[in-house]
């Protein structure tokens, strides 16, 4: 135990590293998003169940999402020590080490080897993916409950207690709730009731009332989400839901098969362990089968949500605990090898470690350096706060750098017309209104965000602050509050009043 502590001990340390820097490590889009509605939620009463974006325009800023439970517990930080965005990122490395042990628990037993158990968590620590599972995400507050959901019911199989039963399934409908893609624990659970029952599990009373547990609280969920983004216009899901399912010949699929082997190699496995992943994942074939079902589930979501799994690595979050046991299998492989030296093979057993250890480190460092645009934009949010109205509804402008993809704009400021959904700015800045990329940015488009009580416009991409149609437009037409090398802010001119408006104002000037 004292050595599983130092593991865990020491995990928890190597995710500390740069914990208080900004929110650009990995998949900024996504942290910076669920950092503002846990703010939104510390600031707005703790109202759970209606989420609020700051890319909200004029609107409340209720969006359709998944159920912000992770948010949620930010926000009791949040209102305990104050906004901080490292009390994300540490709830998560809490998260990890509770997934650590309890990885640890399930593996001694149901692999039968302290052994196993014990190198499991070693990967599970160093793989840099894995480290990864700290950013400012719901992901590994999911990849936890999706471990409690398969451990509890291997466990309820084996020995056949209620409570087990029942923690498996609030586990795995509070993992559904926070993202649905975690229905596919269904395929394992089912093969452990296959594996207990035969198919005489289909017509156990019990089984049926935890899948109706399990699934009911989704459904009520997600129609109130939906609700939110019809009414508001703001929607994680909605946009996305209607891009379809992609064809054969959508680039989405050229794009998986490049991404997933290159993290299967740097992100996962890494080069040095790659054959340690392979050895793991052939002897584990021997046993009963759980680990390559649960990966079976997995790798269809792949299939089924290629949007998500494509561009994001955190999507592949969950594989981590398969993997980690595969890797800790091909360890041993080595250790217990049939070789006439067993020096030799233990000593190369414990290089595969050192190295994928070596490697990560090495990777991490890389992915975790913030870039000087970044600092720019951190001090960009700052110079706002200090210049405008905390009140005050934005325009934040930014390039489209090439990703005109639906799913970046669910603000739906009028019918069947969309704008961009990038969080950074506006969650920096602390500042509710609209994102629109350069192409957007049209002077009529602006035009009318005015008269719907934008009171400034602002940009700090080097690209938009050069001499240009959407540059002269600003500067001839409104007052410049600031402007640097570096960014500049416009303060828009008071609404301009409409015919009806004037003919109101004339009649209560006559009365």
């Amino acid at each position: 135990m004292a050595l599983l502590a130092l593991l865990i001990l020491g995990g928890m340390a190597w995710r500390c590293y740069r914990l208080n820097e900004p929110l650009f490590d990995s998949n900024a889009v996504r942290q910076y998003d669920t950092a503002a509605i846990a703010r939104n939620l510390a600031e707005s009463g703790m109202r759970i169940f209606y989420p609020q974006v700051d890319w909200r325009g004029d609107s409340a800023g209720y969006v359709e999402a998944e159920f912000p439970l992770y948010n949620f517990l930010v926000a009791g930080l949040y209102r305990t020590f104050g906004t901080r965005e490292w009390l994300g990122r540490g709830l998560n490395i809490v998260f990890w080490a509770v997934a650590a042990v309890w990885l640890y628990s399930f593996v001694r037993r149901w692999g039968r080897d302290e052994r196993l158990a014990m190198l499991g968590v070693f990967f599970y620590a160093v793989v840099p993916l894995a480290f990864l599972t700290r950013s400012f995400q719901p992901e590994m507050l999911m990849c936890l409950l999706s471990l409690a959901t398969v451990d509890c019911f291997w466990r309820w199989t084996q020995e056949d207690r209620p409570v087990l039963l029942a923690g498996s399934g609030l586990a795995l409908a509070a993992a559904m709730l926070v993202k649905f893609p975690s229905a596919y624990l269904g395929l394992p659970v089912a093969y452990l009731c296959w594996r207990r029952f035969g198919w005489s599990f289909l017509r156990r009373w019990e089984l049926w009332a935890f899948g109706a547990a399990v699934f009911l609280p989704s459904v009520f969920w997600y129609l109130h989400a939906h609700e939110l983004g019809t009414l508001h216009g703001n929607s994680f899901q909605g946009v996305y839901l209607k891009l379809g399912y992609p064809g054969p010949g959508d680039p989405v699929w050229l794009q998986l098969a490049k991404q997933l082997p290159l993290r299967l190699i740097f992100e996962i496995g890494t080069p040095p362990g790659l054959i340690l992943l392979a050895a793991g994942c052939w002897a584990c074939r021997k046993m009963d089968g759980l680990l390559h079902v649960w990966a079976l589930g997995f790798a269809l979501t792949i299939f089924l949500t290629p949007h998500g799994h494509a561009p994001h690595d955190y999507y592949q979050f969950p594989a981590l605990f398969f993997t980690s046991v595969w890797m800790a299998a091909g360890v041993l492989v080595f250790w217990d090898g049939l070789a006439a030296r067993p020096v030799l093979q233990r000593s190369v057993a414990a290089a595969f470690c050192f190295s994928v250890l070596g490697f990560s480190f090495w990777f991490i460092e890389g992915r975790t350096r913030i870039t000087a645009f970044e600092r720019v934009r951190v001090q960009f949010g700052q110079r706002v706060q200090q210049v405008t109205e905390p009140q005050a509804l934005f325009i934040l402008l930014k390039e489209r750098r090439g990703l005109p993809r639906l799913e970046y704009q669910q603000h739906r400021y009028a019918p069947g017309k969309y704008l961009c959904s990038d969080p950074v700015d506006l969650y920096l800045t602390h500042r509710k209104g609209w994102c629109m990329d350069h192409v957007q940015a049209t002077p009529e488009l602006i035009e009318e965000m005015r008269r719907r009580g934008a009171k400034y416009a602002a940009t700090e991409f080097p690209e938009l602050l050069k001499p240009g149609p959407l540059q002269t437009y600003l500067s001839a037409n409104f007052q410049a509050v600031e402007i640097t090398a570096q960014w500049a802010i416009y303060r828009l001119a008071p609404p301009v009043a409409t015919a009806p408006e004037l003919r109101r104002r004339e009649k209560a000037a006559g009365s």
